[in-house]
């Protein structure tokens, strides 16, 4: 039994609440993991040792926008960084990014949609992977976790940092719509969408809909597609909202409280690969 708020009184009550669209604003800060400027995203999400991990390697970004990742990694020592998207836009400023930052021989950016044969070439030839604030996006994570997989060489790691979750208090990502907590949990979709018109005119009707598409990925979720894929998963941190870290640790109400989901997979080595295909 659906008991959200829609409607006339639905949209009614929430464009009440609404902020208006001239003093619209970023995320709750509150509510929100530390996102101070200076270092890289990399070092902020995963700390300075994460150029110790990738100096030397070849490197992917997935989902690499305008690459300043991917310039940050061959600065600090990349061998070579490949960056995938699919938004020739925000490629074009990665290339030319990478040259004034003196890097263009390290790096390689992609689109993913409508350069397949030359993402194929460099299949098993990445040692590291990383993928930014995405897998609340990807329409089909499942996939993309197949196609990272293909991707590395046997033994390579792949990184993965992305919130809010879905059960998250704004993990419908309408910021900007209103500080109303679990906003997505009290009105329909249809409404919240309606009432969205007055600040992005995209056309979209629904969650997956908007720019870059929300799968409503909750915790629990992406747990069982990493557990699921022929990945290992190495390491697994739930980074919880500014001083709720105990509820975080209560895992029947953590998906609420969970601001970042963290990850690190390991393809497992080609002798273990091996192994497992002779035992299959």
């Amino acid at each position: 039994m659906d008991i959200k708020l829609g409607g006339k009184f639905g949209f009614w009550a929430l464009k009440s609440l609404a902020k208006s669209p001239s003093k619209e604003k970023s995320s709750p800060q509150s509510l929100k993991q530390d996102d101070t400027g200076g270092a890289a995203k990399l070092e902020r999400y995963f700390g300075p040792d994460i150029w110790t991990r990738l100096a030397n390697r070849v490197v992917l970004d997935f989902g690499c926008g305008e690459g300043k990742e991917a310039i940050a990694a061959a600065l600090h020592g990349a061998k070579r960084v490949y960056g995938i998207d699919i938004r020739d836009v925000s490629l074009k400023i990665a290339q030319e990014s990478s040259m004034e930052h003196g890097v263009q021989d390290k790096c390689v950016f992609l689109n993913g949609a409508l350069q397949g044969s030359r993402v194929r070439e460099i299949s098993e030839t990445l040692e590291f992977a990383y993928s930014l604030d995405s897998f609340e996006h990807f329409s089909e994570p499942g996939q993309i976790l197949r196609q990272l997989y293909s991707l590395l060489a046997p033994g390579g790691e792949l990184y993965v940092s992305f919130g809010p979750p879905w059960k998250h208090p704004f993990g419908c990502h309408m910021f900007f719509l209103n500080s109303l907590p679990w906003m997505h949990f009290i009105f329909k979709e249809e409404t919240i969408m309606a009432v969205r018109t007055s600040y992005r005119q995209d056309g979209a009707k629904r969650f997956g809909e908007v720019e870059g598409g929300l799968n409503q990925m909750t915790v629990g979720r992406f747990i069982r597609l990493a557990e699921n894929s022929n990945f290992q998963v190495e390491k697994l941190r739930l980074i919880p909202i500014k001083g709720l870290t105990w509820l975080v640790r209560n895992h029947s109400i953590r998906e609420y409280f969970t601001s970042v989901v963290q990850c690190v997979l390991k393809k497992p080595p080609a002798e273990h690969s091996s192994r497992m295909s002779t035992q299959d």
